[in-house]
């Protein structure tokens, strides 16, 4: 840094002795470079030790009460920001550094400290592959941001793509590229030797209501694959797809539960699956409703064995496919007593209170009860009676749809 007093140049502190009273002139360079060192230095003004002075050059009286002048300047360091050399060519991409675009290599000076905001984009057949520097640098992804406490020097690494060309057959329907739903045909542009995630929407619907469910890939990938972009051009990858079948498993009554692949969770019992595909059924053999209905698997529409494989036809296709699993309902009594340990015969059969009974519908039950219990000395509990209102004997009655809940009465 330099400047001069009174038309003599110095690059280092001076000192002087000046006579009280006498004028003179003081002068800094506004720019100062130093090339070698990638560092300029701004003149921001004179001050002396009551404030700053005004102007530059500026004039002052020498006096005994000031010791002192100071020529303050700002530093700035170089960022030589480097990805293309040639300035009157089309390059790989464009650099914007804290704001400004960025064609060629170049060097931008900032204040000492500050730091500078690098965004780099690729042009259309390259890619950005990252940034390179030897400097503190907090990088994400295509950004990165330099503390600029010295001269640095930051490289951005471009790398030509692929064209990787993504089709179906039929045309027209949408694939998964790195995740994310892509409509075909579409070109891809991926860095040489990369590795990339494709996928598939299966099923889906094309623009005439057509279902299409997958089939395979022309690399041979499987439905979700990783595929590394080759080094040679011209790449097109295909998802084949075949005709898709509406497929409903439905109950009788609506409503009941299936396991469908082993599954029981299935949000709908609808599917969309292609011809050829086997998947496997099966029913419960009983299972309750919401209304607490008991109810047995009885058939399934197509003969098939309670638990069962399907195969989709090729006749199917354009019409859909049903399958019907039956149930009939089943009749229920519960026997209950407040007595812990009562027992009571059913048809003939003991059975220890609470005694649950499924038999069919219209079954004809005979329940007896125990007329009398021993309650302690000198006493007995006589059987009064029961819930459903009849007398003291045995109860007969016959299951119906509704569940029956039955109480013997004592006293």
């Amino acid at each position: 840094m330099g400047f001069s007093v009174d038309g003599t140049y110095y690059t280092h502190a001076m000192s002087a002795l000046w006579p009280d009273g006498s004028k003179h002139q003081l002068y800094a360079t506004p720019e100062q470079d130093n090339a070698v060192y990638h560092t300029k230095y701004t003149f921001t003004g004179w001050t002396w030790p009551g404030g700053p002075l005004i102007g530059n050059p500026v004039a002052v009286t020498a006096s005994p009460a000031i010791k002192s002048y100071t020529a303050v300047f700002q530093v700035q360091y170089g960022l030589n920001v480097k990805f293309n050399p040639c300035t009157d060519c089309a390059g790989p991409g464009t650099v914007i550094a804290n704001g400004f675009p960025l064609t060629s290599d170049q060097e931008i000076y900032v204040p000492a400290n500050s730091s500078v905001t690098l965004q780099a984009y690729p042009n259309t057949g390259y890619v950005f592959v990252g940034w390179q520097s030897g400097v503190s640098q907090a990088v994400t992804g295509f950004q990165t941001v330099v503390n600029m406490t010295q001269p640095a020097t930051v490289t951005a690494v471009f790398a030509p793509v692929q064209f990787v060309k993504l089709t179906t057959v039929p045309a027209g329907l949408s694939l998964l590229a790195d995740r994310t739903q892509v409509p075909t045909p579409t070109t891809m542009e991926w860095g040489l030797n990369t590795v990339h995630t494709l996928g598939v929407v299966s099923p889906q619907v094309d623009t005439q209501n057509q279902y299409w469910v997958f089939s395979s890939w022309s690399d041979g990938g499987a439905t979700t694959h990783a595929y590394t972009v080759p080094g040679y051009a011209g790449t097109t990858l295909t998802a084949n797809f075949i005709p898709g079948v509406a497929v409903q498993m439905l109950t009788n009554p609506v409503g009941l539960n299936l396991t469908v692949d082993g599954r029981t969770n299935w949000p709908t019992y609808t599917f969309v699956w292609g011809p050829g595909e086997t998947h496997t059924l099966a029913a419960p053999t009983t299972q309750t409703d919401n209304s607490g209905r008991i109810w047995q698997f009885a058939n399934w529409s197509n003969g098939g064995a309670q638990s069962q494989s399907v195969t989709v036809p090729q006749s199917a296709v354009g019409v859909g496919m049903r399958v019907i699993a039956n149930f009939t309902q089943v009749g229920h009594a519960t026997v209950t007593s407040p007595m812990s340990g009562l027992t009571v015969t059913v048809n003939g059969n003991s059975c220890t209170l609470p005694c649950d009974i499924q038999q069919p519908i219209g079954t004809q039950l005979t329940i007896s009860a125990p007329a009398s219990l021993a309650a302690g000395p000198g006493s007995r509990q006589d059987l009064a009676g029961w819930s459903t209102g009849a007398g003291a004997g045995d109860l007969v009655v016959t299951l119906g749809a509704d569940a029956l809940t039955i109480t013997p009465y004592y006293k």
